[in-house]
């Protein structure tokens, strides 16, 4: 297995367990009691519902190599280098809010991510799952967020397989683009240079 199936198993796993955890009414049944009722995810409510939240999970990928490890943090605070991909996945009771840091390896690799960011948060209703605004504007390009009613409406396993076939897409779509302009800009070279010769 490569070093980008690995990753993109890594965060498939990620996915499927905080989607798992997320609790629904069918769930609770038995312990009402102790359930919060608040319409909101709690996951967008940190500061204010501790108590609902499960450890974060962080997975990174190095454009240039290996992949870096899935583990439970506190803080989003690791090495943040431009040359890494960036999965964050933040879950409560109720939700899950996934963060996305698509790669930046050189400058056009930033305009192209900016263009489709840009793009996905203009169509968010569309996009039901998609969030107009990221967690973190500087760190994240992309934020979707995944709540009890995501998790009825869908079909589990599609939700997921969505997410990870989208972040591949874009791997590869963004690749397929700069391809495009580098040979555009390779024909325009030659026939402004041809007038010279």
């Amino acid at each position: 297995m490569s070093s980008r199936e690995q990753h993109y198993a890594k965060v498939r796993e990620a996915l499927t367990d905080a989607l798992r955890k997320i609790e629904t009414d069918d769930d609770d049944d038995d312990d009402q009691s102790n359930v919060m009722m608040i319409p909101t995810p709690f996951v967008e409510f940190q500061d204010e519902f501790p108590e609902q939240l499960y450890p974060e999970v962080r997975i990174e990928r190095a454009i240039g190599g290996g992949v870096g490890g899935a583990g439970s943090s506190s803080s989003s605070s690791k090495n943040n280098s431009n040359n890494n991909e960036v999965i964050l996945v933040e879950s409560s009771r109720n939700s899950f809010r996934v963060s996305v840091k698509l790669k930046h390896s050189d400058e056009l690799d930033a305009i192209l991510t900016k263009q489709l960011s840009r793009f996905m948060r203009q169509r968010a209703e569309q996009f039901s799952i998609v969030r107009k605004k990221t967690t973190n504007s500087d760190a994240f390009d992309l934020s979707f967020l995944v709540t009890q009613k995501h998790k009825k409406q869908f079909v589990n396993s599609s939700l997921v397989a969505f997410m990870v076939d989208f972040l591949k897409s874009v791997d590869g779509e963004i690749s397929e683009q700069k391809l495009s302009v580098s040979s555009r800009g390779r024909a325009v070279a030659e026939e402004f240079l041809g007038g010279f010769c």
